[in-house]
């Protein structure tokens, strides 16, 4: 459909449906919504900041008649794939961080009704709150992080409800026409509709029920070092088959070496050069003398009763005895050890320092996966620059099967590029399902200096392409590639069909991830 609309017009009919406060049209804070770790730029009609699923409902019918487009999003944290910027210019973004109710708690089905703008740590102080025997899922995302904005992108956490489009029960959409859609949960009869309204354009999510998972009574998180990284796909293999078989419900998550100091460490003190750190490098400052870092280093967690526990540690260690290490931790033991390195005397010897530090960040991570957010994965992001308004950044995210010689594969396509280009590597592969993995391969760069910052695109424009033309289908996409995605023709089709039926104007999101009507 066309785009053109009267922007005043727009600007006259929104300002009286709107209070002043919930509308922003120029001056530096729609230049601060704009700001963006690709360093791009996109012209917007505006920004709204609606309060409740009606005036949502109200915004629609008024776009629907003036055929203005609307960009939704729930507090636009989204670094790496865009963050708030819309798919296309000219597009009204429609900030739902205001909309921050929990509207329900269900205490014996253990299910909460969230809006968009409800946060991690918003939920976790909630449900501490209420002394719930429950945890919740999260991610690496940050405290400030929208629930409902990280599952509609496809995002995955940590613990057993790490795969969150399965999280999902119930959604609250406004349609196209405005009209207010309950999804309902499933199962029930006809179709399971949540699953639509993920990575799509079809409406706007005003609430979402979601499951939380029992506290178990028994937990461990586990550290996996392995010892030469030819082990890589072996140990994704390992661990593929032990979820296969319910001895880990949780997502694993293995980075390489590069990831794992980034996520530990700060650039001025462990790497203050303009040299590419190779992930040998990465394992060398990494180690100490009774503290080894492999070239790949797996992370992760079991849940359930005493026995169940056990039983998947043992199962874990005959699979990864020939491959490298593992350790176990509880709360007791890393309150041991950061008790230790905290000893007058012991604390400034080098080695304890390097322990204190990879202790610290392991009780954050293993804090992570019992559903207690965190803020270290997204401050150390920033590992090349000092200032966050530096910082750019390129995610990009293939899917792969578990299998060793898939991600032999991968590597020795992706590895080149990086090299080429002059990048660091760093690389998670988190195995999501025992029959699906994703890697996340992350492009840092200064977006203020014009050289890098080219030098970053024509990676992230190659290694796009690379990855797809050698059939590894992105799990997730960014806004400046959405143009890219190719489905298969009968898929396109249905996917118009579904998005001419429920959003007929074609308002809500035109070009998001590649589905137009």
């Amino acid at each position: 459909m066309s785009m053109n609309y009267n922007q005043s017009t727009c600007r006259e009919r929104l300002s009286a449906l709107f209070r002043k406060d919930q509308l922003i049209f120029e001056g530096p804070d729609l230049s601060e919504v704009l700001e963006n770790s690709y360093g791009i730029e996109r012209q917007i009609t505006g920004v709204v900041y609606p309060q409740s699923t009606k005036e949502v409902q109200d915004l629609v019918r008024l776009a629907s008649e003036l055929s203005l487009p609307l960009y939704p999003i729930s507090r636009g944290m989204n670094q790496g794939y865009g963050d708030r910027l819309p798919v296309e210019d000219g597009q009204l973004i429609v900030d739902l961080q205001r909309m921050q109710a929990i509207r329900r708690y269900n205490p014996d089905g253990g299910i909460v009704t969230l809006e968009p703008g409800v946060t991690q740590k918003q939920l976790f102080d909630f449900l501490r709150s209420k002394q719930a025997p429950f945890w919740m899922d999260a991610t690496g995302a940050g405290s400030a992080s929208s629930i409902i904005g990280n599952t509609l992108e496809g995002g995955f956490g940590h613990t057993p409800l790490g795969n969150r489009r399965r999280q999902i029960l119930d959604l609250e959409v406004v349609l196209g026409d405005g009209t207010l859609l309950n999804t309902g949960i499933f199962p029930s009869c006809g179709p399971n509709l949540s699953g639509l309204f993920v990575q799509s354009n079809f409406g706007i999510i005003t609430a979402m029920s979601m499951s939380l998972m029992p506290v178990p009574s028994a937990f461990a998180s586990y550290v996996i070092r392995v010892g030469e990284s030819q082990q890589l796909g072996r140990l994704i293999e390992a661990l593929g088959k032990l979820k296969q078989r319910g001895l880990i419900r949780s997502v694993p998550h293995v980075g390489n070496a590069v990831r794992t100091l980034m996520t530990t460490m700060d650039f001025a003190t462990t790497w203050n050069s303009s040299e590419i750190l190779t992930n040998e490098a990465a394992v060398k400052i990494l180690s100490r003398p009774l503290l080894k870092v492999g070239p790949w280093n797996a992370l992760g967690a079991l849940y359930g009763s005493r026995a169940e526990v056990a039983e998947s540690r043992a199962c874990l260690r005959r699979a990864v005895r020939r491959m490298g290490n593992i350790d176990f931790f509880n709360d007791l033991k890393i309150g041991a050890i950061l008790g230790l390195a905290a000893i007058p005397g012991l604390a400034s010897v080098g080695l304890v320092k390097a322990v204190r530090r990879n202790a610290v960040a392991l009780k954050e991570l293993h804090l992570l996966m019992q559903g207690v957010p965190c803020n270290m994965p997204t401050d150390k992001i920033h590992w090349r620059v000092n200032r966050s308004q530096d910082l750019g950044l390129f995610w990009v995210a293939p899917t792969m099967t578990p299998a060793a010689e898939e991600i032999e594969r991968l590597l020795s396509i992706t590895s080149p590029l990086f090299k080429k280009h002059g990048f660091e590597m760093p690389i998670t592969i988190s195995l999501i399902e025992p029959f699906r993995a994703i890697g996340v391969f992350s492009i840092g760069f200064n977006k203020n200096i014009p050289a890098e910052k080219e030098r970053a695109r024509a990676l992230y424009h190659e290694l796009w392409e690379a990855v797809n033309n050698n059939g590894f289908e992105p799990y997730r996409c960014g806004v400046q590639s959405m143009s890219k995605i190719r489905y298969a023709p009968e898929r396109a089709h249905a996917l118009e069909l579904i998005k001419a039926a429920l959003d007929p104007a074609g308002i809500i999101s035109p070009g998001r991830y590649g589905i137009k009507k």
